[in-house]
């Protein structure tokens, strides 16, 4: 398996290069995205680790390179970063077709696992990972980690090139010092004497490159074992000048020494000559270990040359000027492109403006101001016609200098869309402000917190807008009125749950604290992860028309009251309660009038404070109202005036305000109906006169209508007596006839010479004329020991009837059972008289023919109301039946003849018949018992 790992720093791949070779993979090496890409179109290549930070090309473009090439996007994909290293970073390249994400540095062992996991993974049939997202968004989202890796490496450069710029001042600060501290660490001297050619090193010189101390050491000696054979002709040169001259001082020189076990080390030497007669001079030098030094300038360097690298990458203009004389330093790629040449050295107000001085709105002043800060502003470029975003800031070049960095993003489009939103707003601002009511956005909480609110706030509720937005003075949920708070918050949460807009109807309290009905629609706002937001939505005043709907509905609820309530005392309980739910009713009375005694009295009376029953009518307010004919709005004031002027007495407790109506009866005034209020001086206002003069109207009514009808119970009742003594009469009377038939009857069977069938038919003609008269004796029997002097139950009736009917038959009800499936059905005595005698005619019937020979059988017996009204009758039995083609109706029978004619003619029904198994009979009468008797 052959692996291509991509990474500028030769370290780093000689690691991993050995590392995948000891675990048997093939490698090949590519120092940048576009070498890798060479060389994937030349060999067949199983893997790809590459890290993300290079020149030319990176690993983010590299890795949208392959997963965008047909022929190379199922090649797995690893980005190995320790640059790119935030949770974003990794999204990033997830959503460019990465197949794994490996921060640097790491255990081997997990790097090994990495790999053979994504290996594992690119085995499945449908592998083959592309770009999430389409191009335009990458390439978004490529710019915003390339700007925000930017922004990281400008803040550290700066701080790590002003630390070492900072150490490399106190460096050359205490350089003088140094030079004669022998023991300091990293730092040592010695004395050349020139003429002997020998060197003694100080114990500082001998720690520092880790020789012993009693070693000695000569020029010879010191080229071969300590000097850099690269620097040593430099070395001579340097020290030949030096003793050529006739200054006594060495200068400063910075080469390369060997430590005893082969370390390099980088030094800075400085020194004296001291020059003797006759002799060759003395040197005495300085070497201070600069390793660390060069170490920290060569990271600078190379940090300066990635940020550069970094912001060649970047889709937006950047580039670097000189804060004095404005010569641009730096330009990236984009910029260059953009402008079509390079602009280095150029100066910048007249490339980018076109000017010929620095233009009036350069930020040197500003952002020298806000030092390591940086400075956010929009302009608009009349030379190029687009508007930009621009961040500029100080930053330190690294020859020290403080220049102006800045990036300049395109927001030609953001802006024409928000200059678009804004007329939009502005045109919504228009229609909402004309609208009855009031638009809004606000948080799911309790308080219902205000985010935004239109200026219809204040017709709606009486506050500004700005009151309630954020909970300034108060929140929203606290206007609410307290007994719809709950409902509010529950219609809300459910339309929520169920992803539906929510509806209601509440009250809320005005700043003058008013009731209002308002309504709401609304519905929650959702991102693009489904999280809720906000609420959205509107609130109007329905406060007019939902008053008039509780009024309607209380008017409509008293009149009902009016039809279900024979008492006074409780229509008015009713009457106050209901009216309770528009006008103040803590304080309310009927009054009436009695003329012959000149008294009032209240047989219904609600109050705080006074609890009259009679008392004279005299000039109280309900005496004048009485007087007057006419409604009556009493405040205070109006009292006392009335009082002033002699046409009114107050009797009881002062009231803040009155409001009472006359109760009329054909025009003639029997009494009033009140309200009052012992603490609230404007409870009550014109309109409410109206509800309270419809109410006296209806109590009016009602105390007539309960005089009207005492009258008529008294009557009725002496005509219920009247009526049940006239059933009980007319029941004993059929009773002596029944009785008077049965002795006859008897006699008959007594006289053992008569044998003859006329003597029979006789019998028989007694025992059906008795069972006729003990059906109809039966209804009246029924009737009398009702409470309901018109109707009777049909269930009860037909139990009762049919033991009497088989009585007559006792030879053939012995073995004939009888099934009874009857329903309550209310029936009047019109219908259940000839109902009992055709019930009678058929069951005798089948006693007396559908069992011949005492043969067993069973009569059924059927009975229920439909949904349509009817009445239906079933009698069957599983006798012996009739012959097919025998026509019952034609059949010369006065009982079946009469059957027909009081069913068919007299109760308007049906009836119908089936010889089949036995004989059925159907029978459907309509339901009369709601009729009205006269």
């Amino acid at each position: 398996m052959t692996i291509l790992l991509v990474d500028d720093r030769e370290e780093n791949l000689y690691m991993l290069e050995t590392l995948l070779k000891h675990s048997g993979y093939n490698v090949l090496k590519a120092s940048n995205g576009l070498k890798a890409l060479e060389i994937l179109k030349k060999n067949k290549i199983d893997l790809i680790i590459s890290d993300i930070f290079m020149p030319v090309m990176d690993g983010f473009q590299l890795c949208y390179k392959v997963k965008t090439d047909k022929e190379l996007h199922s090649i797995p994909f690893i980005i190995h970063t320790a640059t790119y290293t935030e949770a974003k970073d990794e999204e990033f390249a997830a959503k460019i077709g990465a197949d794994g994400f490996i921060i640097k540095p790491c255990q081997p062992q997990f790097f090994l696992e990495k790999i053979t996991e994504v290996m594992a993974d690119s085995q499945n049939s449908d592998y083959g990972s592309q770009p999430a997202l389409p191009e335009k968004e990458i390439l978004q989202l490529y710019n915003e980690r390339l700007v925000s890796k930017l922004e990281r490496k400008v803040l550290q450069s700066e701080k790590e090139l002003k630390a070492r710029l900072k150490i490399e001042q106190n460096l050359r600060e205490s350089e003088g010092r140094l030079i004669e501290a022998q023991h300091l660490a990293r730092m040592g001297d010695f004395i050349w004497d020139l003429e002997k050619d020998e060197i003694s090193f100080s114990a500082g010189l001998y720690d520092l490159l880790r020789y012993d101390r009693f070693e000695t050491f000569n020029y010879a000696r010191l080229n071969a074992d300590i000097h850099y054979p690269d620097d040593l002709p430099e070395i001579t040169r340097w020290l030949n000048n030096a003793l050529d001259s006739t200054q006594d001082k060495l200068p400063p020189k910075e080469y390369r020494i060997i430590r005893k076990d082969k370390k390099v080390l980088y030094v800075r030497a400085t020194g004296k000559i001291k020059r003797r007669t006759g002799k060759k001079p003395l040197i005495f030098a300085t070497i201070l270990d600069i390793s660390e030094l060069r170490k920290a300038k060569f990271d600078l360097q190379k940090e300066h040359d990635e940020m550069l690298a970094l912001f060649d990458n970047v889709e937006d203009v950047i580039y670097v000027t000189d804060m004095d004389t404005y010569e641009i330093l730096f330009v990236n790629r984009f910029t260059k492109k953009s402008f079509g040449k390079d602009l280095i050295g150029d100066i910048c107000y007249k490339e980018f403006q076109h000017l010929n001085e620095p233009c009036e709105f350069c930020t040197n002043k500003i952002i020298k101001q806000l030092k390591n800060k940086s400075y956010q502003w929009e302009y608009h470029n009349p030379v190029t016609d687009h508007d930009y975003d621009i961040r500029d800031r100080m930053i330190q070049w690294p020859d020290g200098r403080q220049v102006r960095f800045e990036l300049a993003r395109d927001i030609t489009e953001r802006k024409k869309a928000e200059n678009a939103l804004k007329e939009s707003q502005r045109q919504l601002s228009t229609l909402m402000s004309n609208l009855p009511g009031m638009a809004y956005r606000c948080k799911n909480d309790p308080d219902w917190t205000m985010e935004f609110i239109s200026e219809g706030c204040l017709q709606l509720t009486g506050y500004k807008n700005e009151t309630l937005v954020n909970n300034a003075d108060l929140s929203y949920g606290d206007i609410i009125h307290p007994e719809d708070r709950q409902m509010v918050w529950n219609e809300v949460q459910a339309g929520l749950q169920e992803n539906r807009p929510f509806q209601m109807s509440y009250r809320i309290i005005t700043a003058s604290r008013e009731e209002k009905w308002v309504w709401e629609q609304g519905q929650g706002i959702y991102d693009s992860e489904n999280n809720l937001v906000s609420l959205e939505g509107f609130i109007s005043d329905i406060n007019k028309r939902k008053l008039g709907e509780i009024k309607q509905e209380i008017l409509y609820k008293i009149s009902d009251a009016l039809n279900t309530t024979n008492n006074v005392t409780d229509l008015c309980t009713r009457i106050r309660e209901y009216l309770g739910k528009v006008i103040d009713t803590t304080n309310f009375y009927v009054a009436l009038y009695d003329e012959d005694t000149q008294t009032i009295s209240l047989p219904f009376d609600v109050d705080e404070k006074d609890g009259f029953q009679v008392f004279p009518a005299g000039k109280t307010l309900t005496a004048y109202v009485i007087k007057t004919g006419e409604p009556l709005l009493a405040s205070k004031q109006l009292m006392d005036k009335l009082t002033r002027e002699g046409k009114i007495e107050v009797i009881g407790s002062r009231s803040e305000i009155w409001l009472g109506v006359p109760l009329k009866i054909e025009d003639k005034v029997i009494g009033v109906i009140a309200v009052q209020s012992y603490d609230t001086p404007n409870l009550y206002k014109e309109e409410d006169i109206k509800i309270l003069t419809f109410v006296s109207e209806e109590i009016a009514i009602a105390i007539k209508r309960t005089q009207s009808e005492e009258l008529i119970r008294k009557e009725l009742m002496e005509k219920n007596t009247l009526l049940q003594e006239l059933y009980h009469r007319t029941k004993n009377n059929m009773q002596v006839i029944s009785s008077m038939l049965n002795m006859q009857s008897r006699k008959f069977e007594q006289e053992k010479s008569v044998k003859s069938n006329c003597l029979n038919l006789i019998k028989d003609t007694f025992q059906e004329i008795t069972n006729r008269i003990n059906a109809m004796s039966l209804v009246h029997q029924k009737l009398y020991q009702s409470k309901d002097l018109s109707r009777i139950n049909l269930r009860e009736y037909i139990e009762e009837l049919l033991p009497q009917i088989s009585q007559g038959y006792n030879k053939q009800s012995g073995n004939v059972s009888v099934n009874l499936e009857l329903k309550d059905v209310l029936i009047d005595i019109d219908s259940a008289i000839p109902l009992g005698l055709v019930l009678n005619e058929l069951v005798s019937n089948a006693y007396k023919f559908a069992f011949p020979d005492n043969k067993k059988g069973e009569i059924t017996i059927i009975l229920n109301k439909e949904n349509d009204g009817k009445i239906h009758l079933t009698i069957r039995d599983n006798g012996i039946g009739v012959p097919e083609d025998l026509n019952l109706r034609e059949h010369n029978s006065m009982g079946l003849n009469t059957m027909f004619t009081l069913i068919e003619y007299q109760l308007k029904g049906t009836v119908g018949f089936k010889v089949k198994n036995g004989l059925r009979w159907d029978i459907i009468i309509n339901d009369n018992s709601v009729n009205t008797r006269v």
